[in-house]
């Protein structure tokens, strides 16, 4: 009788046992979904205010780069953004200041006439304070007159890390993947000829005439962004 009351004790107890280690999954399962779901509150929705917020720190930096409003450039940007263009003109990637990189942008793009960016779908991905971006993209430049041909299209991807400061978003790193060009390669070379050379006053003013009409979005929903 003594054998047969021990062996029950111990079926009682791995019988509890067993219970307990199942009720602790259960909570560590659900545990790890109430942190996945606190953490990834920044989702690829359009009616998420942090992701739309996000979305339109991007909008904004590249209609302030078409629209050549340089001093307001940097007002999308992190102290230090880190910029990867090497897809495209070679060399290494690196980074600048806010305020350089909107310089050096300023230096680059009044050379031609006229820059257009359309932006497919931006797909958002993070949480309360970091974010990432990712969308197609398709880049016109224009220079009037450029003897090679005054069109140079450049599609591919853009790819953004976003921090957030207090209550707004800024951009500390972009890179573009590279997919085609299209038309005149050579096209930046032929802005920066002496031949080429305008005066700041008159590019605006091409840049101002192309602008008028266009509508503010730069999305364009025929663009898919790339896995």
């Amino acid at each position: 009788m003594k054998n047969i009351s021990t062996a029950q004790g111990r079926r009682k107890t791995i019988i509890l046992a067993s219970a307990l280690a199942l009720l602790w999954l259960s909570c560590l399962a659900e545990s790890q979904q109430t942190v996945t779901s606190r953490t990834n509150v920044v989702r690829n929705s359009a009616t998420d205010p942090e992701a739309e917020q996000v979305r339109e720190v991007i909008r904004g930096v590249v209609e302030s780069v078409d629209a050549r409003r340089w001093g307001s450039l940097t007002d999308g940007f992190a102290e230090s953004v880190y910029v990867d263009y090497t897809a495209l003109f070679g060399g290494y990637p690196r980074s600048y200041l806010a305020d350089d990189l909107a310089d050096n942008w300023r230096q680059l793009l009044e050379r031609f006439s006229m820059t257009r960016h359309v932006l497919g779908p931006i797909v958002v991905e993070g949480d309360e304070s970091k974010a990432q971006a990712k969308c197609p993209v398709r880049i016109n430049h224009f220079l009037r007159g450029a003897a090679g041909g005054e069109d140079w299209v450049v599609t591919g991807q853009f790819l953004f890390a976003l921090e957030k400061r207090g209550a707004t978003w800024r951009i500390e790193s972009l890179v573009l993947d590279v997919r085609s060009q299209e038309g005149n390669s050579n096209l930046l070379v032929e802005a920066f000829a002496p031949a080429n050379k305008r005066l700041p006053c008159q590019d605006c003013l091409v840049g101002q005439r192309a602008q008028q009409g266009q509508p503010r979005s730069t999305i364009a929903t025929h663009l898919k962004p790339r896995t």
